[in-house]
């Protein structure tokens, strides 16, 4: 018989997932954050515990939401801990946002030339040129290419995130250092793409 005892001064933490079932898959379902306990417990003691999450865009239809207690078990528990799961009764229906269309307004980059291996500044702008506000967080992604038109020869040198959404007709200007790979020495062009794959 396991005697009952208050938690240990140990960390441990919460995670909250997004599941099509109310069967948990960690490898399948969407980890929406990892939460710190907000203190020890004492025998029989609880907590209640809340967080704002962001829901993944291209996530539309019937959801669960599951809640994994000590999460990565950092707490070493005495007896069973099939009970440090909590999954939802009724489902969530999220809903997809109105399309928006971004589109990259110009790209430049500084100083004008540079050594292979050296590091160049590429400065952008993205609009969102739809009726419809975007939503949520995306990547631009910054290539370095040889062709005057974007082809696969254009080579990845850097990312940028970008959150908070845009407005309709609305604007926002972002600039990244990057270092130049060892390219074959000519003249390139600077391509940025937005709301990219990651």
């Amino acid at each position: 018989m396991w005697a009952r005892k208050p938690t240990p001064a140990v960390i441990w933490y919460d995670a909250v997932y997004l599941s099509k079932d109310q069967v948990f898959d960690p490898t399948a379902d969407i980890k929406l954050g990892v939460y710190t306990r907000p203190r020890s417990l004492l025998v029989g003691e609880g907590y209640v515990q809340s967080a704002d999450v962001f829901i993944p865009s291209g996530s539309g239809g019937p959801y669960f939401i599951i809640v994994v207690a000590n999460s990565g078990s950092s707490l070493n528990e005495y007896g069973a801990v099939g009970n440090n799961m909590g999954i939802a009764s009724a489902a969530t229906i999220v809903s997809f946002s109105p399309p928006a269309d971004l589109a990259v307004n110009a790209a430049s980059v500084s100083p004008a030339s540079v050594l292979a291996g050296g590091s160049v500044t590429i400065n952008w702008t993205v609009g969102n040129v739809s009726t419809n506000p975007a939503v949520g967080q995306w990547t631009d992604a910054l290539f370095l290419s040889p062709s005057p038109v974007w082809d696969l020869s254009a080579v990845p040198v850097g990312y940028a995130n970008h959150g908070g959404g845009l407005n309709p007709s609305a604007t926002y200007n972002n600039s990244l250092p990057v270092n130049v790979p060892p390219l074959t020495p000519g003249a390139y062009y600077a391509y940025v793409r937005t709301d990219v794959p990651q």
